[in-house]
């Protein structure tokens, strides 16, 4: 019956030992988290805080959006307003002769959780197009001057302050803090 007792306490030292040791190497953290699961389809207000332009901005531009509001799960918050969304210009097209307007577009492809997870969303993106001038510069042209065929129309641009909303692609696991 000694063995038995002693085994047992064995083991429960053990478990003990190997606890606290665990708590010591990777901290406490690990032992209070807990996991939050941020559904397909749950919505994230977004806001570009910058201008974006056809005339200034290129492919590939990554303009300043944020999330606009804190996202909760449960009554936990997942994604913080106010962090960056990652975004990206996928059309700018400057505006031609002619009258021939310009287009912007630009497409939010992610944000971060609060422990650093990228979440994909879709649904944000955002194209705009400028004021056309092909027929004012047509008809300046065979009204009176050839050079207003060098008329050129207004660039593609979203304002600073314009919202989207895009929408998560999957469900994804978030580590909370308690």
């Amino acid at each position: 019956m000694s063995d038995i007792r002693n085994s047992a306490m064995f083991g429960v030292i053990s478990i003990i030992v190997l606890v606290s040791l665990g708590v010591t190497i990777f901290g406490v953290d690990i032992v209070l988290a807990k996991s939050m699961t941020v559904k397909a389809g749950t919505p994230v207000m977004l806001q570009f805080q910058q201008a974006v332009n056809s005339k200034f901005n290129d492919v590939g531009d990554k303009p300043n959006v944020i999330v606009m509001q804190d996202v909760v799960v449960d009554g936990s918050v997942v994604i913080r307003g106010g962090s960056p969304a990652v975004a990206t210009v996928i059309k700018a097209q400057k505006a031609g002769a002619v009258g021939a307007s310009g287009v912007i577009e630009v497409e939010i492809t992610g944000v971060h959780a609060v422990d650093g997870t990228l979440i994909r969303i879709s649904g944000a993106r955002i194209s705009e197009e400028g004021r056309d001038k092909q027929t004012e510069s047509i008809v300046i042209t065979l009204l009176c001057c050839i050079l207003a065929l060098l008329m050129t129309g207004e660039p593609g641009e979203i304002l600073a302050g314009t919202q989207v909303t895009g929408y998560t692609i999957a469900n994804m696991d978030v580590t909370m803090e308690e």
